[in-house]
């Protein structure tokens, strides 16, 4: 199994160029999305410590690598956006674009995980925590998709795609405990509520957490949606009318092909204080194995420093060693 970590360095003054070019002419790009919160060595240290397990790490990057990075660690790929994104997709600084790719990149291993650089491990794991039996460990929380986000349109696309092939009724008859399990505690009301409800797929609720992946369901797609996956990787930022890489794990879970699991982390949004130090407890105290420490764009530039230094001294607090990924 492998793990996957797309990385952006939103110092680079080239880089920055090459996003300005682009920047008002396509989508939309906040600053929040790839402000430096310098804490990308505790995602390395949780890995060494909590999945010494894991095969490969593939870093990938715009062409930018962390000073301290240790390029020569036996188990780290480093893989820029041209070594395995067709170049007709690039530049570019859209996500779905480069996770929709990662199919593509050489010496992948079928069963991956897929982390974003906000996604840190802080507690020991093992294999199964990601796969079983050859399938993805997940829950298939139903929610509602709604409102006019451009996120939300993006979600909606991805259930057009599923519903092409599955009907919402079947899978459920297929593998009832699939959809109502006591794994899910309260989340299943909403689960029987919606499956009463609804004539088709309504929409999953989305962990925002790694995410555990099969190359092979990705290459399936890109052979059944061609012309949607094309569509959207033709872009260089977020866009709605559009997929992004929900439709692979859609396809997982309306295909039963995972395994029921309970809530394994939790995603917090950094929008004030009373919330950051919510999350320096979670990291602290190690509550649960994953956790999504999420920028908010509304944060001024001093209350972003001060929660940066504290979420790093939260990190410290668990995480004090340097990880042999580490120069």
């Amino acid at each position: 199994m492998d793990f996957i970590i797309p990385w952006v360095d939103g110092n680079d003054p080239e880089w920055q160029k090459e996003l300005a070019k682009y920047k008002n002419e396509e989508g939309k790009a906040s600053t929040s999305y790839f402000r430096d919160w310098d804490n990308l060595q505790y995602w390395f240290r949780g890995v060494e410590q909590f999945a010494p397990w894991v095969d490969k790490i593939h870093f990938v990057t715009w062409g930018h690598i962390p000073e301290w990075l240790n390029t020569n660690h036996p188990k780290l790929n480093i893989v820029k956006h041209e070594d395995f994104i067709p170049k007709k997709y690039l530049p570019t600084f859209f996500a779905s674009t480069i996770e929709l790719n990662f199919n593509r990149i050489e010496g992948l291993s079928n069963e991956y995980v897929y982390f974003n650089d906000d996604m840190f491990l802080i507690s020991p794991i093992k294999e199964e925590f990601f796969f079983k039996n050859g399938k993805i460990c997940d829950h298939a929380h139903l929610n509602v998709v709604s409102g006019g986000s451009v996120f939300n349109k993006i979600l909606f696309e991805n259930l057009l795609v599923i519903g092409k092939y599955f009907s919402f009724y079947r899978s459920i008859y297929k593998k009832p405990f699939n959809w109502v399990n006591f794994k899910y505690g309260k989340a299943n009301f909403k689960n029987l509520l919606l499956i009463l409800a609804s004539r088709g797929f309504p929409g999953f609720k989305n962990p925002h957490l790694a995410q555990p992946a099969l190359k092979s369901t990705l290459e399936m797609l890109w052979e059944k949606e061609h012309s949607i996956l094309d569509k959207t990787c033709n872009n260089r930022l977020r866009v709605f009318n559009t997929v992004n890489q929900y439709a692979q794990r859609y396809w997982e879970l309306a295909s039963n092909n995972f395994n029921p699991v309970t809530k394994r982390g939790k995603f917090f949004l950094l929008a004030n204080e009373k919330i950051m130090n919510q999350a320096k407890n979670y990291i602290q105290n190690q509550k649960k194995p994953l956790i999504c420490i999420n920028d908010h764009n509304d944060i001024t530039e001093k209350e972003f420093l001060t929660m940066k230094e504290e979420i790093k001294a939260a990190f410290e607090s668990i995480l004090p060693d340097k990880s042999t990924y580490e120069k």
